[in-house]
């Protein structure tokens, strides 16, 4: 192509100005070239812009520079070529603000990044053709939903899977593993965040659900399919049991990948099974070190089958690291009280109350802690309570509330604390009846 333009082109066509026939724009392009194969990232960038500068013109030669800033994480000055390409050629407006939005998330400014995505849409709803055609709608729209989510505005986030992408059934044709993965995130953190599953549209999700247990079944030896099955059941179905069963699916077929084995131990754990659970994850341990939180939870599960000096020497390690890490403070404090050095346990546990007021897990061991001492079961009634409130889901708290108040002459309240964990607990029902006969033999 020549700098010369025909006006009977649409608008939207690039024109290239050809390169110039000199040494020294040869020179630095195929210095740029052969740096960058031998892995010389600063000299490939310096050589390629030296070229560009003798042919600023050069589209394709400003996008390869644009990756090689991107790749150097140079993010200011690739924003600003790619703010020159989107000006000075219409017909790569859309890629050039495609890959600003990128550049936007990144850089962790998701505002900006959201009204790219927004002005590519836009211009791909007029018809617009991007010279290059590499992105479409469904690209833009995923790219959206990450900007919403990392904006923490999941709804928005699941709207753009949910009801933009997979409910055209784009998934039909190319299933994409990230896009379940993203909604299993989307519904974890709008669940912290205290957003109601109902206002992530139930319906869709119920299909995008459907859809990927077709796509699971269609593709039953890819051990990703299983494991994020496994966590949709898990977060949006509250079913133990069924995710297990996909947990375990997925390690039979990848046995030494880490989050497999993390996601399988911790359902094990989740559904009583805290022997196999321990056995598999310390089996698994060397696996599991690079992270801290398989790391806790492999400490965590040694707590809850008195394998404490295993426990210990975890947790220990990972405070050398890092002192603030609340899970390991916590779970140190749950060992000492299980080690029943009660005045250890509460100054774990203190320290994690002022990293975290209102962590349940921190407050209701304190309450455990007040409750072998007898001289304070008011402090432990009050914080097992406090517990229960924060987490009313949790079957394990109310059955030491009942025991505490149970200690403290109020038998009433206790049975209807014990009837509470029964019922969200079919298996502490045996408990609870022994609690119950206990009760009525001493009155």
């Amino acid at each position: 192509m020549t700098d010369s333009r025909d006006d009977n082109k649409k608008d939207n066509v690039i024109y290239l100005s050809s390169a110039p026939d000199n040494r020294a724009y040869q020179h630095y392009y195929l210095k740029g070239i052969s740096s960058l194969d031998k892995g010389r990232l600063t000299t490939a960038i310096d050589s390629i812009n030296k070229a560009l500068k003798l042919n600023p013109e050069n589209w394709e030669l400003r996008l390869q520079l644009v990756q090689l800033l991107f790749d150097d994480k140079q993010y200011d000055l690739a924003r600003n070529h790619l703010k020159y390409l989107r000006r000075k050629f219409d017909g790569l407006y859309i890629i050039s603000t495609y890959s600003l939005g990128q550049i936007y998330n990144i850089i962790e400014k998701y505002g900006k990044a959201i009204r790219c995505y927004k002005q590519c849409l836009k211009k791909l709803s007029e018809g617009f053709k991007d010279e290059i055609g590499s992105i479409d709608e469904v690209d833009v729209r995923r790219e959206l939903a990450v900007s919403y989510y990392n904006a923490g505005r999941y709804n928005k986030a699941a709207f753009q899977l949910l009801e933009k992408i997979f409910s055209r059934g784009v998934l039909d044709e190319k299933p994409n593993i990230g896009d379940v993965v993203l909604l299993i995130n989307i519904i974890i953190q709008s669940n912290r965040k205290g957003d109601s599953q109902e206002e992530i549209d139930k319906e869709a999700i119920n299909m995008s659900l459907d859809l990927l247990r077709q796509k699971t079944k269609e593709n039953a030896n890819d051990h990703l399919f299983h494991l994020n099955l496994g966590k949709f059941y898990e977060i949006y179905l509250n079913s133990p049991s069924m995710a297990l069963h996909e947990y375990r699916k997925a390690y039979n077929l990848s046995p030494h990948d880490a989050e497999v084995i993390y996601n399988y131990g911790r359902s094990l754990q989740l559904n009583g099974q805290k022997q196999e659970s321990y056995d598999l994850l310390y089996r698994n341990r060397n696996v599991l070190k690079d992270k801290v939180d398989h790391s806790i939870l492999i400490a965590l599960t040694a707590i809850e089958v008195n394998c404490l000096d295993e426990a210990r020497e975890i947790l220990e390690r990972i405070l050398q690291e890092d002192p603030q890490n609340l899970e390991a403070i916590i779970g140190m404090g749950d060992l000492e009280y299980r080690s029943h050095n009660y005045d250890k346990a509460m100054e774990y546990l203190g320290k994690a109350k002022k990293l975290e007021a209102n962590n349940s897990r921190t407050i209701f061991l304190l309450g455990l802690v007040y409750l072998q001492k007898k001289e304070d079961i008011s402090k432990a009634i009050k914080q097992l309570g406090l517990a229960c409130r924060l987490d009313p889901e949790n079957s394990r708290y109310y059955l030491h509330y009942g025991d505490a108040l149970s200690q403290n002459g109020q038998n009433r309240e206790a049975k209807d604390a014990w009837r509470k964990a029964a019922e969200l607990d079919d298996q502490l029902k045996e408990s609870v009846r022994a609690r119950f006969k206990r009760l009525k033999n001493s009155g």
